[in-house]
């Protein structure tokens, strides 16, 4: 009797658990974080575990192979990828690829040196394009630590163990605020700051309509700042719409500024806070439109670009304020740069990327 009466009271205790944190199955605890054995054996060579490197900036600090083969490097191994729009990370002698096939999305950890799989982790994704093209993931795999995070285009994001393929926690960010489903899904990769992960979500007030597109507002989830190891969440602010840009950490003039070129325009924040700087619209008229190309910050400037109308802006960060140094919409030039999908780099005074979309203009 004693026992059935231990046994029911931990049932309860688990079921109260589950019920005040539906979204967090697993937690991991930070103090008793342990780094998996490195598996990399190259004595040079830098890993790439986020979105356009380690400073968001596409930089990488690997140095040409010289002299180049007429041939071309030697391939040391390949994988398959299934559908999906996700490039590798890597890290700690480890490749994580994201894609999906036939409604299930994968991410598979592979030895980086021999294309050996460790381990697979999959989920059912039930994600369909509207304009039919891949229904696979947009998001880049985020690894930190002892984590590698994933973000789906159905909007399912996964904490997972680096080690094991093991779930820490999972959240549903379409239903839990509310997302409609935006032009190509959910595209904007995470990134991290401290303990902070902060993920562009963009949701809805409940009861929206979902087939007036147009009318859609925000619920104050432009951004939301999850706790990286719980999953739980810290702040959330902005009633901006989803795009398809990623999120950036940037320091100028000696000061921490979170940057999101969101649906209508460009956030400027304090990543500690979810504190609002400045806010500058820059989208264009077309209802089918993107923002999807990452802020370039340069010493206290910051350039954005779009390709459906505004075209590039370059503006100026002065304690916490913005100044339009020049603009596309009102200079009267030939637009030099439509950036689309791709961000642009910076090297030496100039831009470099990818201009235009579809072959008729790109």
């Amino acid at each position: 009797m004693f026992r059935c009466s231990q046994l029911a009271f931990v049932a309860v205790l688990s079921l109260v658990y589950l019920m005040i944190n539906p979204g967090n199955s697993f937690s991991a605890d930070p103090q008793n974080e342990a780094l998996p054995d490195d598996l990399g054996t190259r004595k040079f060579g830098a890993d790439w575990e986020s979105f356009l490197g380690k400073n968001a900036n596409s930089y990488s600090p690997e140095k040409v192979i010289s002299p180049w083969p007429a041939s071309g490097p030697k391939i040391l191994w390949g994988a398959r990828m299934a559908e999906g729009y996700s490039m590798p990370a890597i890290s700690r002698g480890r490749a994580f690829l994201f894609d999906q096939a036939k409604g299930t999305a994968r991410l598979r950890c592979c030895n980086s040196e021999n294309g050996k799989e460790l381990w697979s982790f999959n989920y059912d994704s039930d994600y369909q394009d509207l304009y039919g093209y891949s229904n696979g993931p947009r998001c880049y795999p985020v690894v930190d630590g002892a984590r590698v995070y994933i973000l789906g285009p159905e909007g399912l994001l996964h904490c997972i163990n680096i080690a094991n393929g093991k779930v820490l926690w999972k959240i549903n960010t379409v239903t839990d605020f509310n997302v409609v489903q935006n032009f190509f899904g959910v595209g904007s990769t995470p990134t991290i700051d401290g303990e902070l992960l902060l993920v562009p979500v963009g949701g809805s007030p409940k009861g929206s309509d979902k087939n007036d597109f147009a009318q859609l507002k925000g619920n104050g989830s432009a951004v939301v700042a999850f706790n990286k190891y719980t999953g739980k969440i810290v702040y959330q602010f902005s009633n901006e719409l989803a795009s398809y840009s990623s999120p950036l950490i940037a320091t100028i003039d000696n000061r921490k500024y979170g940057l999101h070129l969101a649906r209508g325009g460009l956030i400027g924040f304090e990543p500690a806070t979810g504190k609002q700087d400045f806010f500058f619209p820059w989208r264009s008229r077309t209802l089918e439109s993107v923002n999807a190309a990452t802020p370039v910050v340069v010493g206290n400037k910051i350039f954005i670009s779009e390709t459906y109308g505004p075209g590039s802006a370059l503006l100026e960060v002065n304690k916490g304020a913005i100044k339009v140094l020049w603009d596309d919409e009102t200079r009267g030039r030939d637009k030099a740069m439509l950036a689309h999908w791709n961000t642009p780099i910076h090297v030496d005074g100039f831009i470099y990327g990818s201009s235009g979309r579809h072959k008729s203009n790109a």
